[in-house]
């Protein structure tokens, strides 16, 4: 894992003071080396159109998304299919990832539940596929469920305490 204070030094020079510090930092323990080198490529060019001050809101924005994408896929991986369902899923996150996230985050984590199980729809074995394409085309009514609404009111109020 790379380090914050290794992550922010690298940067520094790149990027300033002001924009170093604003990155959260949970934004600084990334599970693959792979997502902070595309993330330093992509604040470079963000810089470069926007400024200081906007490309560290949308780079940390995006850094995020593949977050929680990246762990979306270890469920599907790690969990047997019979086992795939919204609520595991965010149980999962919760359980597994070194990052908060709240009910704000709850687009985003759809988002990426959609895409990775399109994904996994489209190209696993047939008894994967078939739970996948079920997961996939309820998800969107599922997180309207009141009992993921619940899952999020409960992290809401382990992040205020």
């Amino acid at each position: 894992m790379v380090s914050y204070v290794h992550m922010v030094s690298a940067q520094w020079p790149m990027l300033g003071e002001e924009c170093c510090c604003r990155v959260p930092p949970w934004t600084s323990y990334p599970v693959y080396l792979t997502i902070l080198v595309s993330y330093v490529h992509m604040v470079s060019a963000l810089w470069s159109m926007f400024g200081k001050e906007r490309c560290c809101r949308v780079a940390s924005l995006d850094l995020f998304s593949k977050w929680i994408f990246v762990n979306i896929s270890s469920f599907a991986r790690d969990t047997d299919c019979k086992n795939w369902n919204v609520l595991n899923c965010l149980q999962y996150l919760k359980n597994s990832t070194e990052f908060k996230f709240t009910s704000d985050s709850k687009q985003d984590i759809l988002d990426a539940f959609v895409k990775v199980f399109k994904k996994i729809s489209e190209s696993s074995t047939n008894r994967e596929k078939k739970k996948a394409k079920k997961i996939h085309d309820s998800a969107i009514i599922t997180f309207q469920r009141k009992e993921i609404h619940e899952f999020f009111d409960d992290l809401d109020k382990e992040f205020s305490d």
